[in-house]
């Protein structure tokens, strides 16, 4: 199998991009799947409040989660906050 060169670099970067982006280590206790329902919606409810509460929602350290099945369900209208960073291995 041969892999093409360019290909490989933009994989390399993109990670390289992505890890240099988000902090070392997330921020705050762990959520576990119910916790981060409550989180979520309260920053969808009032993100300034929520924000004093947990944090910033891009740091927020979701290790602990086993599902995020129906976690963004009750969005209404946008949600465009910047989650690329949690850690959801």
């Amino acid at each position: 199998m041969i892999l093409d060169f360019s290909l490989i670099m933009a994989l390399f970067l993109a990670l390289a991009v992505v890890s240099a982006a988000c902090p070392s280590e997330c921020v705050g206790d762990s959520f576990n799947s119910t916790t981060l329902l409550t989180a979520v919606n309260a920053w969808i409810t009032d993100s300034t409040a929520a924000f004093d509460v947990y944090g910033n929602i891009t740091t927020w350290c979701v290790g602990g989660v086993t599902s995020m099945e129906y976690l963004f369900d009750y969005v209404r209208g946008d949600f465009n906050e910047d989650i690329g960073c949690w850690d959801v291995r």
